[in-house]
């Protein structure tokens, strides 16, 4: 037996390397995350107006324009120019009044004498037809987006541009004969998305940030036009205000406000390093810290491969005696799991393949014989395809498309309209097939439906069968116009409903799936079966809605 002494002090050594190993790990990890912004969240407006002096300022902004300006779910209002106008109103004791909307309305509304100022306009000069801007509150560039590179403005000149209602950009490149307007950047990216046009013309932040949004991942930056600050802006003749503004402009530049204000919303929660940025710039030291770390984990295995050799030699005889056990043991659980697994299957035959529908079949099938054999050898046909589906699919632990139960569910109606005739009417709505869900999982709730539902009716009825795509899930619906039930009564009469348990639980086990029943005495019973998305549809689905009753 090894010595206590000789234990501690291996068992120290390893101790101390995962510590630093730790440490170095912990170091590279926040380092990155911090440079990256990974778990910063959507700032916070924090800067806001007093609102409690006689002089009161109409200030208006674009309402698509994050991080500038935007409206938050909640209807409050968010971003850089927000808390940049609240300051300036704060520090020149006037009331502010802000109203967000599409850019075309705001220069609008400050040119007609609606507002007095306007929020995020362009620094190009004599670009900005009636009104005066200030100094400058953040440095943004205006960008070309695309799904396709281009080697310069001139690319652009035969391609289809959207450019922002009311923005003159692209005047200068000579490019506004192709440009579509639309009344915000999102409006814009949507279009491109769907190839209604080839590039967009955006701010850079504003563009990043709904991409980042929206998941196009798929468009690139493909062109930096220009770089151009945004001030606020005012009427021409307005000099006295553009004046008051100019001046508590500065100071928030002289007092830090302004760059702490473009570093909290554009630097920080926009324009964050992705990893690669974080690796290039610091490569050095994590080229350091990553060689320290695989030292020590070479030393970490070399110290355990020593503590695990002396382990192997003092636990050889007793780890003999005990796989023998359990061994031994695993193979009588093996027993028992299979004796359990053909007794399940079993009575899962017995409870997909009624004995009245067997008889009720087979004696529909002897009639159709003497009156019309070749029917009933189609019929014989389609009663031997339902069996033997009905057993594959007891056998089968994997998912069937929805197409496949439906065909077996047509097959099951088609023998069952054989003895019904007219008395058994199917409507189908299916408006997408190609999915996964686990097999007999809809032909149980069809089977009720016209055991339970229709055949207590003396005129028989309809049996609805649909599917549908949801956000989440797809929709499998069997609805009858039957006898329906009392769903009170039926939960506590005691019985155990075999079947519909059955479906119930391979829909859980299998892909999360739910199913539940609707019923009310004398209106008929709706049964829904969910399956989620978690698996990709095995085919195209969707289409047109296919609506055909068989008589």
């Amino acid at each position: 037996m090894r010595s206590t002494t000789v234990l501690k002090k291996r068992f120290l050594q390893i101790y101390l390397l995962s510590v630093l190993i730790v440490v170095l790990l912990a170091i590279q990890i926040g380092g990155a995350a911090v440079q990256g912004g990974w778990f910063a969240g959507e700032p916070e407006v924090k800067i806001a107006a007093q609102n409690c002096y006689e002089r009161t300022l109409r200030v208006v902004g674009d309402i698509d324009f994050a991080p500038y300006s935007s409206v938050k779910e909640d209807g409050s209002l968010t971003g850089h120019d927000i808390e940049c106008i609240n300051e300036v109103a704060n520090r020149l004791q006037v009331n502010v009044e802000i109203r967000l909307m599409t850019w075309a309305k705001v220069v609008q509304e400050v040119k007609n004498g609606d507002a007095d100022i306007v929020m995020g306009l362009e620094s190009i000069s004599n670009r900005n037809d009636g009104l005066m801007i200030t100094s400058i509150i953040a440095d943004d560039a205006f960008v070309v987006y695309g799904k396709t590179p281009i080697s310069g403005v001139n690319d652009l000149k035969h391609a289809r541009i959207a450019i922002l209602n009311g923005n003159t950009e692209v005047d200068i490149y000579g490019i506004e004969g192709n440009a579509r307007r639309y009344d915000t950047y999102t409006e814009e990216l949507d279009a491109l998305e769907r190839g209604e046009i080839d590039y967009a013309v955006m701010r850079a932040s504003v563009a990043k940030m709904l991409i980042q949004q929206k998941g196009y991942t798929d468009l690139l930056q493909v062109f930096a036009m220009m770089d151009s600050g945004l001030g606020l802006g005012v009427r021409e003749g307005e000099k006295a205000l553009a004046a008051e503004l100019d001046s508590a402009i500065r100071e928030m530049q002289m007092d830090g406000t302004l760059s702490a204000l473009q570093q909290k919303w554009l630097t920080t929660y926009v324009f964050t390093k992705t990893f690669s940025e974080v690796l290039r710039e610091n490569s050095s030291f994590y080229l350091m810290t990553t060689f320290v770390i695989l030292l020590s984990l070479a030393g970490i295995w070399i110290l355990s491969e020593w503590e695990r050799e002396e382990a192997r030699k003092e636990q050889a005889e007793r780890e003999l005696a005990t796989s023998q056990a359990e061994l031994a043991l695993k193979k009588a659980e093996l027993a028992k799991n299979q004796m359990e697994l053909a007794d399940g299957r079993a009575r899962i035959i017995l409870s997909q393949i009624q004995p009245h529908f067997l008889f009720n079949a087979l004696g529909t099938i002897g009639q159709l014989c003497r009156k019309n054999p070749v029917l009933a050898s189609t019929a014989i046909d389609a009663f031997a395809r339902y069996l033997r589906t009905n057993l594959e699919s007891v056998q089968n632990v994997k998912m069937v498309s929805f197409s496949t139960e439906l065909q077996h569910v047509k097959t099951y109606l088609w023998l069952e309209q054989m003895r019904f005739g007219d008395d058994l009417r199917v409507v189908y709505e299916v408006e997408c097939a190609e999915f996964l869900l686990p097999p007999l999982s809809v032909q149980p709730m069809v089977e009720n439906a016209v055991k339970h539902g229709l055949g207590r009716k003396d005129d028989g009825g309809v049996v609805t069968i649909r599917s549908r795509e949801l956000a989440d899930v797809w929709l499998i619906q069997v609805e009858d116009d039957g006898v329906g039930f009392d769903e009170k009564a039926a939960l506590e009469d005691g019985r155990v409903h075999i079947g519909i348990e059955n479906v119930r639980r391979r829909l859980q086990f299998m892909c999360g799936g739910s199913l539940t029943i609707e019923s009310r005495s004398g209106s008929g019973t709706l049964v829904s079966i969910r399956v989620p998305k978690a698996e990709r549809p095995v085919g195209k689905a969707g289409g047109k809605q296919a609506k055909e009753e068989l008589q």
